[in-house]
């Protein structure tokens, strides 16, 4: 493998693949080799590779044994923290998602914008330096320039649906995949080493994302009986119970739960766009295509995620909603926060000029993993010959998984499957066709799971 490796996790497909595909391609095309795939098995994987550059999703406290291990393999370690542009409480935030250790031993912090930045440095001033205010590529997939990406997935869905509705749930830590709420807060306080009062502050935040769940499920029945001759669709969280939702709407005909597909596209398919405190409202926003409606039933300074409520339309009872989604669907104009764009400034970086893809690469071109001492299984002859071992690791890891866990593994396909190269290799292709740069690129799964971004004439 070239020297110049960069390893790319993704934990949950939909949100993350194209624009970690984006910053792949990208660094393929200044000389790196690039192996990107399904997080845990990408970081299993890379113990074994020679040392190069890794980034995580995350530098919360349940990593600190991976990068310890990574980096005594002479890994390089970069990071950004997916789900950190929308928070209730920035020093809530510092506290659970960002870990002092993991922290230190990063080269860089990838920060969203200069809000989450500041309180990073505000909390870790001797690491201020490795906090770098470049936005992500997430956003970057948002521009112009690649609307092509989700033009087509966009088209399927009109296709399908026509001017549907769309709503976007976000209420993991309430409608659990497991259905085992009542652990829950004492699985997270054990988790993040929450003290007692912690908890109950957790608790608390859990009871208001009930309260608005709760509405929610009375705003679909209202949105289906309001508007019959319009589809609806709802498009839950990845994390939470799919069925619930399947089972409230179970009879009518104009309401589908479907999880498939990227929440940009069906984004770009839909009239109007519904939810609370979801990334997908914040995206939404920047697109600028369909309007975005904020249903606040309830209003809490301490609970609410603020950010994409205040980027959206307010709607705070049900007649309201009611109101605004007439409104989009007979074409009318839709006001959207007056403070939209400096509230997009202040916590996102890098929305227009240069791609934060390119400015996160540029921190990466500085970084050097270490090579001065390598472990037996990563010098490339001893490498070869333990693609044997690890195919058959992963083939005995997946049958444990699958008899340990049951339900709980059932859920993984839903962040990554085996046979996603052809998907992968699909969305390379519209990358491509937006930046010349990604011309020629194309994946090559070297274990499953596990793929190898090249160049190809």
């Amino acid at each position: 493998m070239n020297r110049r490796l960069l390893i790319i996790p993704v934990e949950i497909k939909a949100r993350e693949l194209a624009a970690k595909l984006l910053l792949g391609a990208l660094a393929v095309a200044r000389g790196y080799s690039v192996v990107i795939g399904r997080g845990g098995e990408v970081a299993s994987f890379a113990r074994y590779l020679p040392p190069g550059v890794f980034l995580e999703k995350d530098v919360a406290v349940g990593r600190r044994k991976q990068f310890e291990v990574l980096a005594e393999r002479g890994h390089a370690l970069v990071a950004w923290d997916d789900e950190g542009v929308v928070e209730i409480n920035y020093d809530w935030y510092v506290r659970y998602r960002i870990d002092r250790e993991n922290l230190s031993r990063l080269q860089y912090f990838f920060a969203w914008g200069p809000k989450q930045a500041n309180v990073i440095r505000k909390h870790f001033p001797e690491l201020a330096d490795r906090v770098l205010e470049v936005g992500n590529p997430r956003m970057d997939l948002l521009r112009p320039v690649f609307k092509g990406l989700w033009q087509v997935e966009a088209s399927a869905y009109k296709k399908r649906y026509g001017d549907y509705i769309l709503i976007n749930t976000n209420f993991a830590g309430v409608n659990i995949f497991n259905k085992q709420p009542e652990n829950f807060v004492q699985l997270i306080a054990d988790r993040l080493s929450l003290n007692k009062d912690e908890a109950a502050i957790f608790a608390a935040s859990l009871d208001f994302s009930k309260l608005i769940y709760e509405r929610f499920k009375s705003l679909l029945l209202s949105l289906a009986q309001a508007f019959p001759e319009t589809q609806i669709v709802l498009r839950p969280h990845p994390s939470e119970h799919h069925d619930t939702w399947r089972e409230l709407s179970a009879g009518l005909q104009n309401v589908h739960v479907i999880y498939e597909g990227t929440a940009v596209g069906w984004i770009a398919g839909c009239r109007v766009l519904v939810h609370n405190g979801c990334t997908t409202g914040l995206e939404g926003v920047v697109m600028g295509g369909a309007p975005v409606i904020a249903y606040r039933p309830h209003i809490s300074e301490d609970y609410e995620l603020t950010l994409p409520n205040n980027l959206s339309i307010q709607a705070f009872t049900e007649s309201e909603v009611m109101a605004a989604v007439r409104s989009a669907l007979e074409g009318e104009s839709l006001l959207k926060s007056d403070s939209a764009d400096r509230l997009l400034c202040a916590h996102i970086a890098s929305l227009s000029g240069k791609l934060s893809s390119d400015l996160i690469l540029n921190g990466i071109d500085k970084v050097k993993p270490r090579n001065d001492k390598r472990h037996l299984f990563q010098f490339p002859l001893v490498y070869r010959l333990k693609r044997i071992y690890i195919r058959l690791f992963f083939a005995v890891y997946g049958a444990v998984n699958f008899l340990r866990h049951g339900n709980r593994d059932a859920f993984r396909p839903h962040l990554f499957r085996q046979e996603d190269i052809d998907e992968i290799n699909a969305i390379l292709g519209q990358l491509a066709v937006a930046d010349s740069r990604i011309q020629g690129v194309v994946a090559e799964r070297i274990f499953p799971f596990c793929y190898r971004l090249v160049r190809k004439s």
